[in-house]
């Protein structure tokens, strides 16, 4: 949430702090999908603030990722029920 706010305040440097602490912290809980969320959001705001073709490929790759991630995730809960 943090990150997100110095984000829109447009105080980059910053909200990269927060998120590289998010995705730390959620690593360290071993908790697969913050960290993918956090790496997604994290895509999507470098490309909102830098709009170059390298950035852009890099949220692309990171959205079909999550997508990915969540059609895992379901897959695995149609099995457990």
């Amino acid at each position: 949430m943090v990150g997100w706010q110095l984000y829109n305040l447009g105080d980059y440097r910053a909200a990269q702090y927060y998120y590289d602490d998010a995705r730390t912290a959620a690593h360290d809980a071993e908790n697969t999908e913050l960290v993918t969320y956090v790496l997604c959001t994290m895509s999507r705001q470098r490309f909102l603030a830098d709009r170059s073709p390298e950035v852009h490929e890099e949220a692309r790759v990171a959205q079909v990722c999550g997508l990915r991630l969540r059609a895992n995730q379901n897959l695995a809960a149609a099995f457990r029920s």
